[in-house]
């Protein structure tokens, strides 16, 4: 799912008319576990801001985000799935 942030994080630099293609997506951010989604999900929704600042509304709830940008220095990693590493 990082990667699909990621590459929506580009499309909207480059087309920045496509960002209400992600705004739907962007709020699955709030429920995401592993640290690396959640920092390019993050990244995602600061784009989609810049793009179209009247977004704030409904991504505004600074007592989750900030919840959520606590958890990676106080819990541990998430492990990739062993399959991942299985050759």
């Amino acid at each position: 799912m990082s990667q699909a942030y990621l590459c929506a994080v580009r499309i909207i630099r480059k087309v920045p008319e496509l960002y209400e293609n992600f705004v739907g997506r962007a709020k699955n951010v709030f429920q995401e576990r592993n640290h690396a989604t959640l920092l390019t999900g993050l990244t995602l929704i600061q784009e989609l801001l810049h793009v179209d600042p009247s977004l704030v509304e409904q991504f505004r709830s600074v007592r989750r985000c900030s919840k959520l940008l606590k958890h990676p220095t106080t819990r541990p990693l998430t492990r990739p799935r062993a399959s991942l590493w299985r050759k």
